[in-house]
């Protein structure tokens, strides 16, 4: 009861605050928890995504400007359009490094001035999670960025199949994060920076936690150091490509970073999973229930 109560006033309170990027951030979080929960559903919220994906690509800015239009939000959507397109000017002349963190507002009124708002309407960021991973840290942040979260989901995810159910709960808050960040970018770089961090500790900790018998039973292996510099050249390689495809074309360079990051986060999983004997730390207490 006490769940459903809380529920219900964050629900409440999610819907006087009237933001339309918390409110698409909770509806994919929702698919996603719903399709992991209810197999039987994962076509329809896959189907979901597809669909909705291929009809935003195939529509032009035009479409979305009716529809901010009829959703008041006309005047959002013409600000961040044109925040959008400095940060852009900034990632493709500042790919390796980004300006640094906390300057886009500097680089913004003396670099890339404004020109359908006032000078004085500069934001302190993006307004994008993804570019503003750019700007502050260079490309190669950006890879690494989705490289950690990439491993603290894919872990999470395989406690959440092992067993563990609040692991689902923390799955949804990222999947919030990063759907929010496609529309603006409040929790990177201040103080409440911290909650995406603690998202991915506590992923990474279901991964890992055991009770001490269990990790006696089956100890973790070193990783060696070929395997450390690979992903390491790996990384360089991807960053390299995606700063060189840039100016070429920026969509398919940012895609093409985002997806290295998984890749590389699967891979590092992937790496460490083999690394931990006869069963993934998370399952051991599954399969002491079981033997028991």
């Amino acid at each position: 009861r006490l769940a459903s109560v809380w529920s219900l006033l964050l629900a409440i309170l999610l819907l006087v605050t009237q933001s339309r990027s918390a409110l698409f951030g909770i509806f994919s979080a929702v698919l996603v928890m719903v399709a992991l929960r209810w197999r039987r559903n994962r076509t329809i919220a896959l189907s979901v995504f597809g669909i909705a994906g291929v009809f935003l690509w195939w529509r032009d800015i035009d479409f979305f400007r009716e529809i901010a239009g009829r959703m008041g939000a006309a005047d959002a959507l013409t600000f961040r359009l044109e925040i959008w397109e400095r940060a852009r000017y900034a990632v493709q002349d500042f790919p390796f490094t980004g300006i640094g963190a906390g300057t886009f507002q500097e680089a913004v009124l003396h670099l890339y001035p404004l020109v359908k708002l006032s000078p004085d309407a500069a934001p302190y960021h993006s307004h994008n999670l993804y570019m503003q991973l750019s700007l502050d840290l260079g490309i190669g942040g950006l890879v690494a960025f989705f490289t950690l979260a990439s491993f603290c989901f894919i872990a999470g995810l395989d406690c959440f199949r092992s067993g563990k159910g609040l692991a689902l709960g923390y799955l949804g808050a990222v999947v919030v994060v990063l759907m929010v960040g496609l529309l603006d970018s409040p929790l990177w770089m201040n103080k409440p920076n911290a909650v995406i961090f603690f998202l991915f500790g506590m992923l990474a900790t279901f991964h890992f936690s055991q009770d001490p018998v269990a990790y006696a039973r089956q100890p973790a292996k070193n990783v060696s150091l070929f395997d450390v510099l690979f992903l390491i050249a790996l990384w360089l390689l991807l960053t390299l490509v995606s700063i060189v495809l840039l100016s070429w074309h920026f969509e398919i360079a940012m895609t093409l970073a985002i997806g290295s990051g998984f890749f590389l986060g699967w891979e590092w999983y992937r790496l460490t999973d083999d690394r931990l004997g006869e069963q993934p730390l998370c399952r051991s207490n599954r399969v002491q229930r079981k033997e028991i």
